[in-house]
């Protein structure tokens, strides 16, 4: 337990740092109002509150009952309090002594300093009282969805025991009592999981807090399950008592948490010293942008002295940034560029004449190398990149807006629908201020649907390019990365094609190895340490199976969202276990909104380890059904905690149903681990019900099959999802993005059942024929058809639609519609092979 005083230099620079981000939490007690002049008499303390319930119990209750009461605790004697006496009594006594409370110039000052947010113990009205610009947020009571979407940046200030004015105006009870308190926090889940989420990740300052009833309660909100990561935060508790010699208080603050007691003389001085310390922050306020502004960018060596270093960067993701704070990144000698931007000519059409770039793959398929390339290429230009490790919040994202002549980089997960809602409505802005945004995406992001729409207005069209990347490399793709990999000693890629015997069908065919089975043949190839670690070696269970699929899924979790799905009483035994897989950092203040202000992150540094090991851990059977109950447990989680903001639910449960998602977690050969993603949709069928996403993800997986039945089964589980779609948004549903979606899978699907008929059902023939028709009708759907023949959708669609009036007599009608069809498919250069 430090002791520190407000003139200890270490102090001050700790207040600055942490304040900087937002990390600094004030949770202020009854101590800071107390005594403050409120509308008749002054805000009491807690022996004259117990005097003045005892008193008016004394009225109510018979002499052995009030003798019963002698010895109640404050929070006790609060229940009884209110249960028992004359409620116009109780209104009088909180409207006079709680309400219009005067705080003085320090006090003022201290609570309009730059908070993010404040949490309060007390009833009274002193701070919203007094505070410039400040947003109350009531326990007991939901927050709604359309209140979230559009909040204003104003402080939060968060009212964990009620508030008077509530009381007198709306017999919305305060909250005194123990019971009372939990059942609060209890119903209000997104208040609960913000505070715990700040108590354990931030550095939280108890101001005017009493040990005894104040901190005790909020000990009882379960925060005594899981760790604090003492070696990125500090926990203060203020205090002008000579608290330090007293070995029981001392243990009950370690108890607490609290790690450090700052003594005050005068908390005048105190709040002096914070005013100096928000003014010093401010100043550095544009600190963070310039961490991330025009980096510069170092090649390793070749050579087989340099050996170890290059291969790191195939293990650790973040190697790239592990010294960004010198504002230095980091490229292996074997970094090179992708075919799209290889020459003049594709570097032109595909970055440099668009302000809105968006580089989209599969989970691992060489996005961050791709835009490292691109800001290499860029470096003498105003540049920012911000890796995966880190999310932008909207402030930050307007901030960036508002630069000039700049190309900003973001990589996979860096921006958020709300961000993207921004940017979305400024690309105008983009293309005056001369500003380009080259984003990286999953391919089955939902960024890429609000895409569409930019790329279909006329007027924006010429500036917004998307740029495909495979997960596989072209042969000359694989050529040029492997003469760079001789020259570091490292063993090559697989050639582009490569031959595999089949013993089912016993036949040789060929195959296209991806970047992760690339990848992972050289480390294994090279006994590198960290590859040796298994999971399954591990006692995996259901809460780190949970971990490990967040890691994969989010590559970063704020501790908000470890609280969230309830891992915090393993993740960090777990993460050390598995270390250096995953590792705790602290969060920095562009990463922070009003919805998750943790302090600490996770980030996934070994994505190929945490892929490959759960990709080995699905192929035995036995654990399928763990994984399948993970998924279902993190479904569950998010219901429960969403459960006032379906569209967020929404949002957040089709991060972990999307059959592309799984199958990239799970993969198993080229066509994915199907029999797992079938067991996990069938144990999410019962939960999922009214969630139109899901149907759809089952027509998806089952669409990847060549058996009828199952095709069969996918188009029923398709037009539910769109008969959900309709109902869902009766007045708009054409415009839906899932919905264009939808009639797409249902294109693939008919158009499959066609082809293995081969074509000797006409009623299938013309339905899978309008089926497409409707499909390609959206704009958006046209986008999918490729000449690539990796794609199994666009495959069956060509092949269909080039061979119908070969293989069967179609009428006149319904000749025309191919012949719509056949045209629309040429004006996007779609190759009939």
């Amino acid at each position: 337990m430090r002791v520190l005083n407000i003139h200890d230099s270490d102090l001050y620079e700790e207040l600055i740092k942490y304040h900087k981000k937002n990390s600094l939490i004030p949770i202020l007690g009854a101590g800071f109002s107390r005594g403050s002049q409120a509308k008749v008499g002054k805000v009491p303390n807690a022996k004259e509150m117990i005097n003045h319930m005892k008193n008016s119990l004394k009225v109510t209750l018979n002499e052995s009952d009030f003798n019963l009461i002698q010895n109640y605790n404050f929070r006790e004697l609060s229940e009884t309090y209110f249960e028992n006496c004359e409620d116009r009594e109780i209104k009088k006594y909180l409207n006079d002594y709680f309400t219009d409370v005067v705080l003085s110039q320090y006090q003022r000052q201290f609570i309009n300093l730059n908070w993010s947010h404040i949490y309060t113990l007390n009833i009274d009205d002193a701070i919203e009282n007094n505070h410039k610009n400040i947003e109350v947020i009531h326990p007991f009571k939901e927050i709604s969805e359309f209140y979230e979407e559009n909040k204003a940046e104003k402080t939060h200030l968060y009212k964990l025991h009620g508030d008077a004015r509530e009381y007198i105006k709306h017999n919305q009870k305060c909250i005194l009592s123990t019971s009372s308190y939990l059942q609060s926090l209890q119903e209000n889940r997104e208040l609960l999981s913000r505070l715990i989420s700040d108590i354990k990740s931030n550095c939280v300052l108890y101001l005017g807090c009493s040990l005894d009833d104040e901190l005790d309660i909020l000990y009882q909100l379960n925060l005594k399950s899981g760790n604090y990561n003492t070696d990125l935060k500090n926990t203060y508790y203020v205090t002008s008592s000579e608290i330090e010699n007293s070995k029981i208080k001392i243990q009950k603050l370690k108890k607490f948490g609290v790690d450090t007691i700052i003594k005050v003389s005068d908390y005048n001085d105190f709040y002096s010293l914070l005013q100096k310390m928000d003014n010093e922050s401010t100043k550095h306020s544009s600190d963070e942008m310039s961490l991330f502004m025009n980096p510069k960018f170092i090649r390793t060596d070749k050579g087989h002295q340099n050996k170890e270093k290059n291969l790191q960067f195939f293990i650790n993701s973040n190697q790239y940034f592990n010294n960004i704070e010198n504002k230095e990144i980091h490229l292996p000698y074997f970094l090179i560029n992708r075919d799209l931007f290889n020459t003049e000519e594709n570097l032109q059409k595909n970055f440099f004449s668009k302000n809105l770039i968006i580089i989209q793959g599969h989970r691992y398929s060489g996005k961050t190398s791709a835009l490292l390339s691109l800001a290499e290429m860029h470096h003498n230009n105003n540049i920012i990149f911000i890796s995966s490790g880190n999310r932008i919040n909207t402030a930050f994202l307007k901030s960036l807006l508002n630069e000039k002549n700049i190309t900003v980089f973001l990589d996979t997960g860096v921006i958020d629908f709300e961000c993207w809602k921004i940017l979305k409505s400024n690309v105008e802005n983009l293309i005056n201020k001369n500003i380009r945004f080259v984003i990286a995406v999953d391919s089955s992001d939902e960024f890429l649907y609000q895409i569409e729409l930019l790329i279909n207005d006329q007027y924006f069209k010429e500036y917004i390019r998307v740029n495909t990347i495979s997960n596989t490399l072209t042969l000359e793709e694989t050529k040029r990365i492997n003469e760079k990999l001789i020259s570091c000693v490292i063993p090559e890629f697989k050639l582009h094609k490569n031959m595999k015997f089949n013993k089912r069908k016993n036949q040789i065919k060929t195959y296209t190895p991806t970047l992760l089975d690339n990848v992972y043949e050289i480390l294994t190839s090279q006994n590198v340490t960290i590859m040796l670690k298994n999971i399954e070696k591990m006692d995996v269970d259901e809460a780190k199976l949970i971990l490990l699929i967040l890691l994969a899924t989010r590559y970063r979790l704020s501790y908000a969202e470890i609280e969230k799905y309830r891992l915090d009483k393993i993740v960090h035994s777990f993460i050390e276990d598995i270390s250096p897989v995953a590792h705790f950092y602290q969060t920095l203040k562009l990463e922070k909104n009003k919805d998750d202000h943790a302090g600490i992150k996770l980030i996934c540094n070994s994505r190929i380890w945490i892929l490959h090991n759960l990709g080995k851990f699905a192929l035995d059977r036995n654990n399928q059904d763990l994984i399948a109950k993970s998924y279902k447990r993190i479904v569950e989680l998010i219901i429960y905690h969403y459960r006032p903001y379906p569209k967020k639910a929404r949002e957040e449960i089709g991060k972990f149903i999307k059959f592309d998602d799984i199958n990239d977690i799970f993969p198993k050969t080229n066509k994915g681990s199907l029999q797992l993603i079938q067991k996990i949709y069938s144990n999410l069928e019962d939960i999922l019900a009214d969630n139109y996403h899901f149907p759809h993800q089952r027509a998806k997986s089952l669409s990847w099959l060549n058996n009828i039945t199952e095709l069969n089964k996918a188009k029923d589980y398709a037009q539910v999802a769109l008969r959900k779609i309709e109902n869902t948004f009766p007045n708009n549903y054409e415009s839906n993005y899932s919905y264009m979606h939808v009639w797409y899978t249902l294109a693939t699907i008919t158009t499959k059942i066609a082809l293995i008929n081969n074509y000797q059902d006409p009623p299938k023939n013309i339905e899978a024929l309008n089926t497409v028709y409707r499909a390609l009708s959206f704009k958006e759907n046209l986008n999918y058809i490729t000449n690539d023949e990796r794609s199994n959708s666009s495959k069956s669609i060509r092949e269909f639609v080039k061979n119908l009036s070969f293989k069967c007599a179609l009428e006149k009608s319904e000749q025309e519609v191919l012949n719509s069809l056949v045209n629309l498919l040429n004006s996007k250069q779609v190759v009939f092979k």
